[in-house]
């Protein structure tokens, strides 16, 4: 009787803590996690490198992010 009962109490606990791990299952779309690094040469150029860990389900998140960095300025800096 004992054994009866072990075995599906102990596969119900199982797939309870597995269900509970799955990522994103039930979480909504977000940024996780935001690096950035960047490097300005003396010439003015630039090496920007910039890691982003989202969850994303294509609700609201679609698409990358796209950066614009200004080429001409109207002072001399």
């Amino acid at each position: 009787m004992r054994i009866k009962l072990f075995f599906p109490s102990a596969l119900i606990i199982l797939l309870f803590l597995l269900n509970n791990n799955l990522p994103a299952a039930n979480q909504t779309e977000r940024i996780l996690d935001y690096k950035s690094d960047i490097t300005v040469y003396r010439d003015g150029s630039m090496t920007v490198t910039e890691t982003i860990k989202v969850i994303s389900k294509g609700d609201q998140i679609k698409r990358g992010i796209y950066r614009t960095f200004p080429t001409k300025y109207k002072d001399r800096y």
